[in-house]
């Protein structure tokens, strides 16, 4: 198994060059918080008992002692529901938990996978947004390494290579997830 070593951008954006380990890392060497740990426990029983997704509405519903979400609304009524303060504090616990390297679950969006189909789907859908973005970041070297000029051209090859590229990702994900449909009903 291969861990990215090192990202030259300034030689070619996409050059990654791979070091073989004997052994995984962890991902980040961070401890979690007593609520972190409670909201694991509410994905892992909602993921073992139930094929659906948990909102976060629903998981700030179901942890309202840790997160104070219902004392939230009362107070201002008029927040919207992206901008109070614990569904931002619930987004910070679900990226600590997704990069925690202890616990053995991926999380897939309102519940922890549960087959390795569905695992793959997901990992394709974040390969294919990452490839995406780095195709954007691309685009931004490239027009900063122009001496200032703000328009630029792409040779069709250039472009044509990277959006056949996404689509024939996206065509293997309808793929993966047809045949997902097929075996059981897909979560949503």
């Amino acid at each position: 198994m291969g861990v990215i070593d090192m990202v030259d951008m300034s030689r070619n954006l996409f050059s990654v060059q791979v070091e073989e380990v004997s052994e995984p890392k962890r991902i980040h060497t961070i401890k979690l918080t007593p609520r972190q740990y409670k909201l694991h426990n509410l994905l892992l029983e909602h993921s073992e008992h139930s094929k659906g997704r948990m909102t976060h509405k629903n998981m700030l519903e179901r942890l309202d002692s840790e997160y104070r979400y219902t004392e939230e609304c009362l107070k201002h009524p008029n927040k919207t529901f992206n901008n109070t303060n614990a569904r931002r504090q619930l987004s910070d616990d679900l990226d600590a938990i997704t990069t925690y390297g202890g616990f053995h679950k991926v999380y897939v969006g309102g519940r922890y996978a549960t087959s390795e189909l569905e695992l793959r789907i997901h990992l394709l859908k974040e390969k294919i947004r990452v490839k995406k973005e780095w195709w954007k970041l691309s685009v931004k070297y490239k027009k900063a390494g122009l001496d200032g000029q703000t328009i630029m051209q792409f040779s069709g090859y250039e472009k044509d290579k990277w959006e056949s590229y996404i689509q024939s990702e996206e065509e293997k994900l309808k793929e993966m997830e047809n045949s997902y449909e097929s075996e059981s009903t897909y979560p949503n």
